[in-house]
């Protein structure tokens, strides 16, 4: 099980394609605070409609988390409501993955899960791990649609993306 937090599945969706997490893992879980940040305030935004449709398809699912005590803390790091739910809302579940793009919300899960053996993902390995499942021919297409728009991916982690999944820059 993939836990997926909001600013990866806009990215994804930016580029056209999310359901590569449907592909890759089957189910994956989001917050109720990820599902209000997509879908309600971002109504009409990338990643509203494929999150409802993975809802009402069965294989995303929305869950709250149980230890609302926790949130202060991971706040404390300057952190959403929608990103400290989703990093608690992987440890409860005790998912497999986490796919989480937004730097300060991937450096404070990586910090707080190093207990556990949760993966931390982002978009850009995303991509590669469905490259090397035969899901996708390319990475470079995807990374540069994402760029398009208006996803920032810095030179240095597009060109390791890139030559992690054995293209060139």
């Amino acid at each position: 099980m993939i836990v997926v937090d909001s600013s990866s599945i806009i990215a994804l969706s930016k580029a056209g394609c999310f359901e590569l997490v449907r592909a890759l893992f089957e189910t994956a879980v989001i917050s109720e605070g990820v599902f209000k940040e997509v879908v309600v305030r971002g109504k009409g935004r990338a990643g509203a409609r494929e999150v409802e449709r993975g809802k009402v398809s069965g294989w995303l699912l929305v869950k709250s988390i149980r230890n609302l005590e926790e949130l202060p803390r991971f706040q404390t790091f300057g952190l959403s409501e929608a990103d400290a739910e989703t990093i608690i809302l992987a440890k409860e579940l005790e998912a497999a993955y986490l796919l989480i793009d937004d730097k300060k919300a991937h450096d404070v899960a990586a910090y707080f899960l190093t207990d556990t053996q949760i993966v931390l993902l982002r978009s850009g390995s995303l991509l590669i791990l469905a490259k090397e499942e035969g899901l996708i021919g390319e990475v470079k297409p995807f990374l540069d649609k994402m760029i398009r728009e208006g996803v920032w991916i810095s030179e240095r982690d597009y060109e390791r993306i890139l030559r992690q999944s054995g293209e060139e820059p």
